[in-house]
């Protein structure tokens, strides 16, 4: 398939049938509107369909009757852009989009995020995809990878979008969160940004189906090297651009930008979030993790590489994940209260994990600093904490623990309450349509008070 500026060429009518979605079960598979540039002609000449004929199912089909009896003939196909044609690949997009949402919708966890998510898409996904260049490299994209897949999945088209779908999801929650909106001509530029931002490695994608999952990952970051080369053949805003670098950064762990306040700077943290998240979730390089456990593990990121909190924070109380928002905002809380920016929970591997304050600089002079046998040693990198030996922050972890009194009966209810709904529970999750669904809730992880009832957490 090559797209030019006024045509977009098939070398095989096997590519043809891919691009217009052909279904030899169903003669009303390939919409209206696909035009033949050129008359479609066998080796001597003879005319097999004239210029300006339409395409439609029933055409393929009496051409594929055509082929299998003279397998000689291996003609052209060239079809017009015209309007028609950008307007049923953007519906297709929609389409794609909207049948994820609607997949998620019916998930516990997604419903709340879904109805914002809804809401603003549907009324800003024409802005995103308002070039038609850049609408057709997508279908192009989408073509390349329905060509070279071995199953019925997309799960790098389906990426692109779910990852659209997320950081939409983060850009409307954050407005709850801090006031601050994203303006319509910023809403255009981030959506670009979530569905270009791993094109490269995309568009490269067949070469490597073959490989090992690492081996696969290594490829996609590989290529995504060449995407703002690539992406600037188009008419994209430079933040766009630089966005997409950014993004490409984060994938070979250089995380400078996290600390920028550009505008490319932000629709690149809020795109590596809702793409790290859905990788995650679905399982696209390593065996999926529950909603829960992504957001658990996004907010210890926070923690260690200094991922922006708003932008998790947006998007656990999007998922409705109350209580690991009230947990760690806790915890910076906390973090703050040290005036010299140096306590830090321990050990910080989870959700309810910390039992106690260390103080990172070790400051011998602080008073409420505990150098003695309740010092901790660290082996390797854990939480911000390098390896090394650590006393414990006295006051801190006094408030950690009081926290942890006054939540104690909240906590243990809750799992034994989630714990209560699992067991009762027998069906099957909904699947997302074309995508592996996300992995099933697992219950909370148990807390030290639960796994010591008699000894009050924090306690050692």
């Amino acid at each position: 398939m090559i797209i030019k500026s006024n045509t977009i060429e098939f070398d095989s009518i096997d590519d043809l049938c891919i691009f217009v979605r052909y279904n030899p079960k169903n003669d009303k598979s390939v919409p209206s509107g696909y035009i033949l540039n050129e008359d479609v002609v066998n080796k001597k000449g003879g005319i097999l369909y004239t210029k300006d004929s339409e395409i439609d199912a029933a055409r393929i089909t009496r051409l594929k009757r055509i082929m299998e009896n003279n397998p000689d003939i291996s003609p052209k196909f060239v079809i017009k852009i015209n309007d028609d044609v950008v307007k049923i690949e953007h519906v297709k997009i929609m389409s794609a989009v909207n049948r994820l949402m609607e997949s998620k919708a019916g998930r516990r966890e997604f419903t709340k995020l879904m109805q914002v998510v809804k809401a603003t898409l549907g009324t800003r996904i024409s802005d995103i995809l308002k070039d038609p260049e850049i609408t057709l490299y997508i279908s192009h994209l989408k073509f390349l990878e329905d060509k070279t897949k071995k199953s019925k999945i997309n799960p790098f088209y389906n990426h692109m979008l779910n990852t659209l779908i997320f950081a939409t999801g983060i850009m409307a929650n954050y407005y709850n969160i801090t006031q601050e909106k994203f303006a319509p001509e910023e809403v255009a530029k981030l959506g670009l940004a979530a569905l270009l931002h791993g094109a490269g490695g995309w568009e490269k994608s067949g070469e490597y189906m073959e490989f090992s999952i690492e081996e696969r990952h290594a490829k996609y970051v590989e290529a995504n090297s060449k995407n703002y080369q690539n992406l600037k053949s188009y008419k994209l805003d430079n933040t766009i651009l630089e966005a997409i670098e950014f993004c490409y950064q984060f994938q070979i762990d250089k995380m400078d930008f996290l600390k920028e306040e550009s505008k490319a700077a932000k629709y690149a943290q809020v795109v590596c979030l809702a793409s790290w998240f859905n990788e995650a979730i679905t399982g696209l390089w390593k065996p999926a993790i529950t909603p829960r456990e992504a957001i658990d593990v996004l907010y210890i990121k926070t923690q260690e590489i200094n991922f922006p909190k708003v932008y998790v924070d947006a998007l656990a109380k999007g998922l409705n994940f109350n209580n690991l928002f009230d947990f760690y905002h806790e915890l910076d809380v906390l973090n703050n209260a040290c005036h010299r920016a140096s306590g830090k929970p321990y050990p910080m591997t989870g959700f309810k994990s910390p039992v106690m304050f260390v103080c990172k600089n070790n400051m011998h002079e602080c008073k409420e600093y505990v150098a003695s046998a309740k010092s901790i040693n660290i082996f390797k990198s854990i939480g911000g904490l390098e390896e090394g030996s650590y006393g414990r922050c006295e006051g801190l972890s006094k408030r950690l623990i009081r926290f942890y009194d006054e939540h104690y009966r909240d906590i243990k209810d809750e799992v034994i309450e989630k714990a209560q709904k699992l067991s009762a529970q027998h069906e099957e999750p909904e699947e997302e349509i074309a995508e592996k669904p996300p992995a099933e809730e697992k219950p909370a992880e148990k807390s030290a008070e639960d796994k010591k009832p008699s000894e009050k957490p924090g306690e050692k």
